[in-house]
């Protein structure tokens, strides 16, 4: 048909997070909202991808604070049972049709939760429907936030890159699993994990079952662990999914992983029960057994739930990072710095970590409310970078919603992508001086401000910002200034990280510069991106 952009094969992704949007404060409860937040979002539709809901669900029931269906709105409404979910018309909720039964004929009923993404090597983004229908709801003016994935530590493992959607890492928010153990019943210990059902059986230490007590297959004694609880240590490149195979492969009932204070943190177990606690916990449980004569009884009590106890945000060693695998000029981190930053675009870096661990700062709601100046991108801006990246005009087509107006024909390409108007500043290859432009508005309350601008330099790398103070008024919106970008000293292959910072006192605007200075040392000419 003429309105079908494109057609994939139905896919399984994996899940990432299930509670953030409480965590943010992004709430729906009366008693809780500020002032503040009744005055913006009457002309937003917030929509949440949920993989296991129906028509009754909590997500589906009127709110006091909920207005009526925008006008604009463009969706249906319909009765009875034809469509999940079915939202009655006489609600003012808005409701998504998906069908779910031949996906279940074939995998099964699905869990819960609300956030996924696909493992690297990743798609073109014209061969991905994530990444397309969010190019689609960018055109219409829908920001769309997807998760960055949970393979880290290892750098370039970030999963969703596109440049039009935002991307957050993986960090602790305020809710813990605190499990039980229980030895011979007079000894007991607090870890991390979510199981439902008790566990009992015998505990036994991993060197009875593995070379050295390494918990991997290939360190496997072809020994079965049948009704026991292994007790395994962390040791480099030993990830607690690798001992969990390595537990189940030799039939063993339970998995207790002992790790660096940083690590123990509850997940979903597809492999074996897992209880994840630090190594100096897994140590004390190490000398009960060495002590007992016989393999202690051991019990494990199925999983609490606790909200508002933990310090958090946090980040996880797990959380992806980048840079990215198929836009390496384009930002993606999500680490926060800490928890006093005002800042949405808060970069920099601090003693042992960079923007691929540290990101863009701790999403704050409210700050977004009022974040002084903005980046601004267009359609055409994004089109240009497909162009860039030496996407066809037939590829790009496949991306971008037709609509009146919009040329894909690619007459405009650059060698670079370093002066797409991207809030973050990458040049992946800088091998002599290069001047970038950016462009800002001034979206806050008054509509006359001064900004002054503060470089934070990459180490060997010179930056000079013109002009060094915006002057904004009501006529005067938009403005735009210049970075040149200079390696001092000869380099090959190494990152170097700094910011910019554009402030009027009380906006602290940020903007991560990420930098790959690869020069052999010779004389420089100056090369431009505008």
């Amino acid at each position: 048909m003429d309105k079908v952009v494109s057609v994939f094969r139905s896919k399984t992704l994996k899940l990432h997070t299930t509670r953030s949007w409480d965590f943010l404060g992004l709430t729906l409860d009366e008693t809780r909202v500020i002032p503040m937040q009744f005055t913006y979002g009457h002309d937003i539709v917030v929509g949440i991808f949920d993989t296991g809901i129906w028509p009754e669900s909590e997500s589906f029931q009127e709110k006091p604070v909920m207005g009526a269906i925008p006008s604009s709105w463009k969706g249906a409404c319909v009765e009875g049972e034809e469509f999940e979910p079915a939202i009655a018309c006489n609600r003012k909720l808005i409701g998504a049709r998906y069908y779910l039964k031949g996906f279940e004929e074939e995998y099964g009923p699905l869990n819960m939760s609300a956030s996924f993404g696909a493992t690297p090597p990743l798609s073109p983004f014209f061969a991905s429907s994530a990444d397309i229908g969010s190019f689609h709801a960018m055109q219409i003016g829908i920001t769309v936030v997807f998760s960055a994935g949970n393979d880290g530590p290892e750098p370039s493992l970030v999963q969703n890159v596109a440049p039009w959607s935002l991307c957050v890492a993986a960090s602790t928010i305020d809710r813990s699993f605190p499990t039980e153990i229980v030895l011979n019943s007079n000894f007991s210990m607090m870890g991390q994990s979510i199981i439902s059902k008790e566990i009992k059986g015998k505990l036994v230490n991993a060197v009875s079952y593995f070379v050295d007590g390494v918990c991997s297959l290939g360190n496997w004694k072809q020994r079965l662990a049948t009704g026991k609880v292994v007790l395994c240590f962390y040791t480099p490149g030993l990830v607690y999914e690798i001992a969990q195979a390595a537990v189940k492969t030799a039939n063993g009932l339970g998995l207790i992983f002992a790790e660096p204070f940083t690590k123990p943190i509850a997940d979903v177990d597809d492999n074996i029960p897992t209880v994840h606690v630090d190594i100096n916990q897994g140590t004390k449980i190490g000398n009960y057994l060495a002590e007992s004569r016989k393999q202690p009884v051991i019990r494990i009590s199925p999983s609490k739930t606790i909200i508002g106890k933990s310090p958090a945000p946090t980040v996880v060693y797990f959380s992806s990072r980048g840079p990215s695998t198929i836009s390496p000029d384009i930002l993606k981190v999500s680490r926060k710095r800490d928890t006093t930053d005002d800042s949405i675009l808060a970069g920099g870096s601090t003693a042992g970590s960079t923007p691929f661990e540290m990101g863009a700062g701790h999403i704050n709601p409210l700050k977004a409310v009022d974040p002084g100046l903005i980046y601004d991108m267009k359609t055409s801006d994004y089109i240009l970078f497909l162009c860039n990246i030496g996407y066809t005009e037939q590829q790009i087509n496949r991306i971008v919603l037709p609509c009146p107006g919009v040329d894909t024909s690619c007459r405009k390409v650059h060698e670079t992508n370093a002066n797409l108007n991207y809030p973050s500043i990458t040049i992946p290859n800088l091998q002599s001086p290069i001047t970038i432009k950016r462009t800002v508005r001034n979206v806050g309350w008054l509509k006359t401000a001064v900004y002054f601008a503060v470089a934070n330099e990459p180490d060997g790398v010179e930056v000079a910002i013109w002009p060094r103070v915006l002057i904004f008024s009501h006529l005067k919106r938009e403005l735009s200034y210049y970075i040149t970008l200079k390696p001092l000293k000869k380099s090959e292959g190494r990152y170097d990280f700094g910011e910019i910072v554009w402030s009027d006192g009380f906006h602290y605007v940020r903007s991560p510069i990420v930098v790959l200075v690869n020069n052999s040392g010779d004389d420089y000419t100056v090369r431009s991106a505008i």
